[in-house]
């Protein structure tokens, strides 16, 4: 029974959805604090939040079978993603759901700041008339700037040309053709923006590298009377900077959803300057973005326990339904050959690079990758990684990692080498191959080309290329009651080294692995255990 948490508000029907689904057990406890959080989270496989509920280290540290963790909504900052993926826990969210709204939130600060809305209203509110004090600007013909051409911003661009402004925006991190098919708007430096707009609207995350990247010299750059709208996140702008630049007439206004810290300070200084618009992060609050936000995350949920459907997880590759069903085998493969080059290299691992030749488009390379590398791990460490953590992990170990695709490098039509160095130097190089459907192979060794089927008890017996080395590895093993299933037998070029892969019914013992290393003619001897073919997942 996969039993999931749902800590915050999320719509009735999504919730009802999500119960009603077979092998699920939800039960829904909003309102918990840290402590209670953490003393019941262990008894759940997935927590499904919104706001305020924040799911810290120590929250992470006691879910021990906790599987994934849903945000409803964009933003993931009341989750520690770093705890949750060293525990190899997904965290998803739900990017789409409440855009429109967000979108429309934007636009409608827009019209707020360009006809001082809230003054004049309150100016009635207190029986005055002040018409003439309260002159507005005009939309059309204005020049709107958005910092952020990802979903939101390009709503925003689209509503923005309805209003018959002009539209510029400036991305680093988008095709800026891309985005001129899909919305028709010129794609801009930093500096341009800042010298053109009228209205400036930010949506993009906050992170280290835009964190108060709108400050003192975006201020300056901006015209004296250009308006400045934040409905993405706080920490974007640096308040102190913009309450020098509104006293100082730097820019016309600004109107914020949100803050550095929310809900800000009763006395801070922006909640009631003349020149801001605050709202209280109405950004996504309404029925609608909730219904959506809901039901996206609800869908999700279902998809990863039912299908292992990794979609839009901010810290794990995505998997589509048609990935995985291609590419199940070569996932399994992957984590076969890194399996084995663990137990070849040990734990003094230093370095690993994965070869994906043939048959495979970009976005597989990632989880490609994450498989490998948390069967790596697991094998050359000895203990269980979860490929959504491997990374992290290596990472922290001072692994180095490098992924790369080869276009007609094989004759194979799919090829995965799996390349490791630890830290004697000493390099190993295991090739892996998907034969049809999902007949799974190791292709090579070191060079050394042959066809074994992965899996089960394996002996890699390096021994010099000479007559009787062999037979009498069998007549030892044979003494001992241990029957060989198949051999693979490998030789590279003119060397006078082979390499054999020996399948065994049953595992060798010490004493046994003993007794072979003192044959002559043996160079190396490695156990090697894998997971029989047709009792492994699929990916």
């Amino acid at each position: 029974m996969t039993r999931i948490l749902v800590a915050d508000t999320l719509s009735s029907g999504a919730v009802e959805v999500l119960a009603a689904t077979p092998g699920f057990s939800v039960d829904v406890r909003t309102g918990l604090s840290a402590e209670a959080l953490a003393a019941i989270v262990g008894d759940y496989d997935a927590i499904l939040v919104r706001r305020p509920t924040r799911i810290d280290a120590p929250v992470i540290a006691a879910a021990e079978r906790l599987r994934m963790i849903g945000r409803a909504g964009i933003a993931t900052d009341n989750v520690d993603v770093e705890a949750a993926t060293r525990r190899g826990v997904v965290v998803m969210n739900t990017p789409f759901g409440n855009a429109t709204t967000v979108a429309e939130h934007a636009i409608g600060l827009v019209f707020a700041l360009a006809r001082s809305l809230p003054r004049a209203a309150a100016s009635m509110a207190r029986g005055e008339w002040a018409q003439a004090s309260l002159e507005g600007r005009q939309l059309a013909g204005k020049t709107l700037g958005i910092i952020g051409l990802g979903t939101v911003g390009r709503l925003v661009a689209r509503r923005g040309q309805g209003l018959d402004m002009t539209v510029i925006g400036f991305d680093p991190w988008v095709d800026a053709v891309d985005v001129q098919r899909q919305i028709d708007i010129d794609v801009v430096s930093f500096a341009e923006l800042f010298a053109r707009a009228d209205f400036i609207s930010l949506h993009v995350p906050h992170t280290d590298r835009t964190h108060h990247f709108i400050g003192e010299a975006a201020f300056v750059a901006m015209k004296r009377d250009a308006c400045l709208i934040n409905c993405a996140r706080g920490g974007l702008i640096d308040e102190l900077a913009l309450e020098k630049a509104l006293d100082a007439g730097e820019i016309g206004g600004a109107a914020l959803d949100v803050f550095e810290e929310m809900p800000p300070p009763a006395d801070h200084p922006l909640r009631r300057h003349p020149r801001v618009i605050a709202t209280p992060h109405l950004s996504a609050q309404t029925p609608e973005a909730l219904e959506a936000v809901s039901r996206q995350l609800v869908a999700q949920t279902r998809d990863f326990f039912l299908d292992g459907v990794v979609a839009h997880a901010v810290n794990s590759p995505r998997l589509t339904l048609e990935q995985i069903k291609r590419l199940a085998p070569h996932l399994d493969l992957a984590a076969r050959i890194a399996t084995i080059a663990g137990q070849f290299v040990g734990p003094d691992l230093k370095s690993v690079r994965l070869v994906a030749a043939g048959d495979f488009d970009p976005d597989d390379l990632e989880p490609l990758e994450a498989h490998m590398l948390g069967a790596l791990l697991e094998a050359s460490r000895g203990e269980p990684v979860p490929p959504v953590a491997a990374r992290v992990i290596a990472r922290d170990q001072g692994i180095h990692i490098e992924t790369v695709a080869r276009d007609g490098e094989t004759d194979f039509s799919n090829l995965i080498r799996v390349e490791v160095r630890g830290a004697d130097g000493a390099r190993r190089c295991i090739e892996g191959a998907v034969f049809g459907r999902r007949e799974l192979r190791v292709v090579g060794v070191d060079g050394h080309r042959l066809d074994l089927v992965p899996e089960g008890h394996i002996l890699a017996i390096r021994n010099h290329n000479r007559p009787g080395v062999i037979g009498a590895v069998g007549t030892t093993l044979g003494r001992h009651g241990i029957n060989v299933a198949r051999m693979a037998l490998g030789l590279r070029g003119a060397d006078d080294e082979a390499l054999a892969l020996w399948c065994t019914d049953t595992g060798v013992g010490d004493d046994v692995l003993t007794e072979l290393r003192g044959l002559e003619g043996i160079a190396d001897i490695r156990r090697i255990e894998l997971p029989l073919v047709d009792a492994a997942p699929g990916g």
